[in-house]
């Protein structure tokens, strides 16, 4: 009778063993799967801050172009005069004054154009900033395409303004063979900031020189 006791007892024992085992694994897999989540969510976070900084880099180096737009003007063959500004809803290019620091000094030609997004990936805006000899439409030199925002999923551009004396100013998403210069560029994208996606709506008022 006494060995029958001593063998439950231990039999007991061995079983809040194992369950304690079990307990402590479960604990430790919840422990790393938080720890994991946890460094995802930073990664994310990171990457997200990141991603936000380019944003604002880019939208920075958009506006102080349309700063300093130059209206210049072409004699079209009918007699008339519009302004080297071609914009449309994917694309925009016009020309501009450089302060010397990230491009060469003088008048840029300066297209800024959406990438559009692939399967599974996302676009991006990119631009090519060529400077422009003087009296001359063209570049002088070859200029590479650059980014200028990336993880674009969609993006476009409108237009605010009076394209021709006498009309009224309105949005347009095309400003082409106009007389004058857009008051407002806007653009509205949709960019990805990690695993999430966020909708930007940024406008930039164009100086006339």
């Amino acid at each position: 009778m006494r060995r029958h006791g001593t063998d439950s007892s231990r039999d007991g024992f061995v079983l809040a063993e194992a369950l304690f085992c079990v307990i402590l694994i479960s604990l430790t897999l919840a422990l790393v799967g938080t720890t994991l989540t946890f460094g995802r969510r930073l990664a994310d976070v990171g990457r997200g801050r990141e991603r936000i900084a380019q944003v604002s880099t880019g939208a920075q180096a958009l506006a102080d172009w349309l700063s300093r737009a130059l209206a210049v003007q072409q004699i079209a063959a009918g007699g008339g005069r519009r302004v080297l500004f071609d914009g449309q809803a994917g694309r925009l290019s016009f020309m501009t004054l450089s302060q010397g620091d990230a491009q060469p000094g003088g008048i840029l030609a300066v297209t800024v154009a959406f990438a559009g997004s692939e399967a599974g990936r996302t676009g991006a805006f990119v631009f090519v900033a060529a400077p422009v000899s003087v009296g001359a439409r063209n570049s002088s030199t070859a200029a590479r395409e650059q980014v200028l925002i990336n993880h674009v999923v969609t993006g476009r551009f409108r237009y605010f303004g009076a394209p021709a004396d006498g009309e009224a100013p309105r949005w347009l998403d095309h400003w082409t063979q106009a007389s004058r210069l857009p008051d407002l560029v806007a653009l509205d994208a949709t960019v990805a900031l990690g695993p999430r996606q966020e909708t930007i709506e940024l406008k930039f008022p164009v100086y006339v020189r």
